[in-house]
């Protein structure tokens, strides 16, 4: 589907000489999107679907790190959450991956969180989504997204993350 969506983004003008207009899923649901209600700790970094892979595998990207992304692929490797600027489906492999493992993923198609979020990218950044009755609302405020601080207690970090650790 990723492929499908550059190309098609890329050949938008052409299509639209040909009377075809290009829709993208979001257009059936406003605001942002929640793959998986969790929180999260970790380092916001950014890497693009096609280089998700290699970045893992030279430790520029690490598990307990937040990935933000243009997109998701079909497989990612396990990290802390999952920041898409672009839809996924909710029952996609990542998506039910996330929800087993408490793993918070999301879609940000707002610009006012997306500027957020890039504006946060190479620091240590909580991410917390919840959904249901009282969260789920067109203002999106069922995501935050912000900078733990230099001064965020160490202490109280790591009390956190245990939180987070599987039971034995």
């Amino acid at each position: 589907p990723h492929a499908h969506r550059i190309v098609a983004a890329a050949e938008q003008a052409y299509f639209a000489e040909q009377g075809i207009e290009i829709a993208a899923p979001d257009r059936w649901r406003p605001g942002n999107g929640v793959y998986s209600e969790a929180w999260a700790i970790g380092r916001l970094k950014f890497f693009p679907a096609g280089e998700i892979d290699a970045a893992f595998a030279s430790g520029q990207l690490l598990p307990e790190d937040i990935l933000l992304t243009d997109a998701v692929p079909a497989e990612i490797p396990l990290v802390a959450g999952v920041i898409t600027q672009s839809p996924a489906t909710p029952n996609s492999h990542v998506a039910i991956l996330a929800q087993s493992f408490g793993i918070p993923f999301v879609y940000l198609r707002d610009a006012y969180e997306r500027t957020k979020a890039e504006a946060l990218l190479g620091k240590e950044i909580y991410l917390g989504v919840l959904t249901g009755f009282f969260f789920n609302s067109p203002s999106n405020n069922n995501i935050h997204l912000f900078a733990l601080g230099e001064d965020f207690p160490q202490d109280l970090r790591e009390e956190l993350l245990a939180l987070k650790a599987p039971e034995s």
